[in-house]
């Protein structure tokens, strides 16, 4: 067989993450929503906002434990906020409508 093979692990590193877990806040919103890590950053971590595509809209480095976002330029829908930092990835939804 000449076909290539490639293996793929995941693991629920997210439960070791740095920064712990985070709130979205409201979630629904109208765009404007804080979110809220419960741990202070340590290292670099990106927050990226993906859409249901999987396309990535934004990306920063996250410097505060607590930080605003203004969205509410953007459809109204089903969006992903992930955080990522050396250890993994942690993803929750928010909704703007």
């Amino acid at each position: 067989n000449d076909s290539d093979t490639i293996q793929v692990n995941f693991t629920a590193g997210f439960v070791e993450m740095n920064l712990g877990s985070f709130d979205l806040y409201p979630n629904p919103s109208n765009g404007i929503f804080t979110l809220s890590l419960n741990t202070i950053p340590e290292g670099k971590i990106e927050m990226r906002l993906v859409d249901v595509l999987g396309q990535v809209l934004y990306i920063i480095l996250l410097q505060n434990q607590q930080q605003l976002f203004d969205f509410s330029y953007l459809e109204r829908g089903t969006y992903y906020i992930q955080l990522m930092d050396n250890n993994g990835l942690f993803s929750k939804t928010i909704i703007l409508k």
